[in-house]
């Protein structure tokens, strides 16, 4: 997975603490964003977001809230983004819609009647 880089424009003078403490503001006032997922740490300006999410859009989110504070020189996102979601619970919930409750309720006794056969 490839850390996003995003240089800025140099600004006016600012401690890392309080660029630090701005953006740690700014995620925890993201409606976007789930409190504590995100740890931030600043050197020499450079803003470096860690932590997990569960979507893409809240990886991109946390980096745009982040990006233009003042004194910031940029920011290395190095969110992992690891879905709740496999593709097979989803392929199961598609097929379960597509097949109506009644047929839905039918295929789930099969499989408890399977494993409990199996043991």
């Amino acid at each position: 997975m490839f850390a996003t880089r995003t240089p800025r424009i140099s600004s006016p003078a600012r401690s890392d603490a309080d660029i630090a403490a701005a953006a740690a503001r700014a995620l925890k006032w993201d409606a976007f964003l789930p409190d504590g997922a995100i740890d931030v740490t600043v050197s020499k300006g450079w803003v470096t977001l860690k932590g997990e999410v569960d979507w893409q859009y809240q990886k991109l989110d946390a980096e745009r809230a982040v990006r233009r504070l003042t004194g910031g020189k940029g920011v290395t996102n190095l969110i992992v983004v690891t879905p709740k979601a496999s593709p097979s619970d989803i392929k199961q919930k598609i097929e379960d819609a597509l097949v109506g409750p009644h047929r839905a309720t039918h295929r789930q006794s099969q499989l408890t009647s399977r494993e409990a056969k199996s043991r």
